[in-house]
């Protein structure tokens, strides 16, 4: 019976990867390796460091509860999660009682925030976005806390995703501080606005019941002048003069407190408004309103000012010649838009500087009434000021 030839000797390659194989049996982490020239020989070192990987592992997750924190790793291919421990803290389960996969983390995710953790899950795994989201989540006791979620992709050779790690973090406090420092700030704008409104009443009272009536009465005595004097022409300038300032008088008190929003509603005193712009300006507008009777006298005034000052913002910086001004109702809100034809603007770009502070007051107004103001515009393409209001 013929010999067989000896096996070869395994190569370099061979002993690394049995060795890796053992170290990640045994715990063993520090491995030296000698190869005789003729390949008989192999000596394999290795030192234990169990303990000081066990004490490196309580330090970071003593670290990770500090922070109220867990890591993850999703095996994409499989549909595999792991999770550091602690986390059913995080998610306000029992110990155990957290299956781990991505399907039982969907299930606490707070519904209305699930479109917005699958997109940036979406852009992560195709469009190798950064995976970064804060998203609420409703522990099974029914308090709800906030947690940010962000994470990396790793792919293979062909580009495809293979495997995510992350973070998950338990952001409710900073979030509810932040929450409040908005209450504060709203609350202190509602004051100021409030107070605006506050002054701009008695200045329409002083204006109209002292200012006007002084020029109504030197009208009265200019005409009777001008009956005992007919010979007196140089009284006709002035008693023309007179007249028109009386006329911007009565329109600047309408500007500071329009009566008519009082007294007729929100259509009445857009009506008036905009046939005072008309007479003024010589620009065309065409109003479009549906009736509205079921919005609070502070969502009517709101309303008006944002027409008032879209209008004013058309003259003085558009050169438009037409505006469009239309509002209508849904079953749940009133809508307002104001179009123009004008040469438009980058809406991003006048936001973030100091020519902008108009259009934010604007916002902030509307966002007082639990509504959202919208600006469209681009260069050339006019502009579109969209208020939305929920309906009482």
């Amino acid at each position: 019976m013929p010999l067989m030839p000896p096996d070869p000797p395994p190569s370099l390659r061979d002993l690394l990867q049995r060795a890796e194989a053992l170290l990640h049996e045994t715990g063993l982490s520090k491995l030296s390796l000698q190869a005789e020239a003729e390949g008989l020989r192999y000596d394999i070192a290795v030192e234990r460091t169990q303990p000081a990987f066990k004490t490196t592992e309580m330090d970071l997750q003593a670290a990770l509860d500090a922070a109220h924190m867990t890591v993850w790793e999703w095996d994409v291919a499989g549909d595999k999660v792991r999770w550091s421990a602690g986390v059913e803290k995080l998610f306000g389960v029992a110990p155990g009682a957290f299956p781990g996969d991505f399907d039982a983390y969907r299930s606490l995710v707070f519904p209305d925030d699930l479109p917005a953790v699958q997109s940036a899950l979406d852009a992560a795994l195709e469009h190798n976005a950064p995976y970064s989201v804060e998203h609420r989540i409703r522990w099974p006791d029914g308090h709800i806390r906030w947690l940010h979620c962000h994470g990396i992709v790793l792919r293979d050779d062909r580009g495809r995703p293979r495997r995510m790690f992350g973070t998950v973090a338990d952001v409710t406090e900073r979030v509810r501080g932040e929450q409040a420092l908005r209450d504060r700030l709203a609350a202190s704008n509602a004051r100021l606005l409030s107070a605006q409104e506050e002054e701009r009443r008695r200045l329409a009272r002083e204006l109209h019941d002292h200012h006007c009536q002084q020029i109504v009465s030197l009208l009265l005595q200019l005409e009777m002048l001008r009956k005992t004097h007919p010979h007196l022409d140089a009284l006709s300038p002035i008693v023309q003069d007179l007249k028109d300032l009386l006329q911007d008088i009565r329109y600047l008190v309408q500007g500071l407190h329009p009566p008519l929003l009082e007294r007729q509603g929100l259509a009445a005193a857009l009506q008036h408004h905009i046939e005072a712009w008309r007479a003024r300006t010589g620009l065309s507008i065409r109003l479009t309103v549906a009736p509205v009777d079921r919005l609070s006298a502070d969502q009517a005034l709101c309303l008006f000012r944002v027409v008032q000052e879209a209008l004013h913002n058309v003259v003085k910086h558009a050169e438009a010649s037409e505006v469009a001004v239309d509002l209508r109702t849904t079953p749940t809100a009133v809508l307002l838009t104001i179009q123009d034809n004008g040469r438009g603007f980058d809406v991003d770009r006048v936001l973030s500087t100091a020519a902008g502070l108009g259009l934010l007051g604007m916002r902030e107004r509307v966002e007082q009434q639990r509504g959202t103001l919208t600006f469209t515009s681009a260069p050339g393409h006019g502009t579109t000021v969209t208020a939305r209001l929920p309906i009482n």
